[in-house]
């Protein structure tokens, strides 16, 4: 399946194959950037491999009032739960994995998270609900986040983090 690389600050993540054949991972990452969703670990593998869709849920604007979440703290579950913003399911309609956020998360982190270049407002876990694919690794939340605030380094991680195979 995978192993686990060691990453700056002596943070140990897992990663697939393709990626540590190559030696991209830590090539791919910006300092201060982590893989913590529970994609990236090597033993969840098989069950990213059972995916074939991805559903995210419809978002009552009433229940929002800041906008929809862009981030969800992702959890390899079996039912739904609340919180649930979006979720996987296998060639059988079982649930595989989630993505969690409410109003009030979103509101909590954008605050006042903490952030190398200033605050960063997602948990280290989550994952960008806009870059979610079928059977892969999520994105993290705060590599997005860092991009569109322009730190330096982080669009062009995320570009090359989105494209990897």
């Amino acid at each position: 399946m995978g192993r686990s690389t060691r990453l700056g600050g002596g943070v140990r993540v897992a990663t697939f194959p393709s990626l540590i054949k190559r030696r991209m991972v830590p090539n791919l990452l910006v300092h201060g950037c982590w893989l913590h969703a529970p994609s990236w670990a090597a033993s969840n593998a098989a069950l990213l491999s059972s995916e074939v869709r991805i559903i995210h849920l419809p978002i009552d604007p009433a229940h929002w009032p800041d906008g929809a979440p862009t981030w969800g703290r992702e959890r390899f579950c079996h039912r739904l739960s609340p919180g649930l913003v979006a979720y996987s399911v296998d060639s059988r309609g079982h649930i595989v994995r989630g993505w969690f956020n409410t109003p009030r998360d979103m509101a909590a982190y954008a605050a006042g998270g903490f952030g190398q270049f200033g605050p960063i407002t997602a948990p280290i876990e989550a994952a960008s609900l806009q870059h979610l694919q079928v059977g892969r690794p999520s994105i993290p939340a705060h590599l997005v986040i860092g991009a569109e605030k322009g730190w330096p380094g982080f669009e062009d991680a995320l570009a090359k983090l989105a494209s990897s195979p």
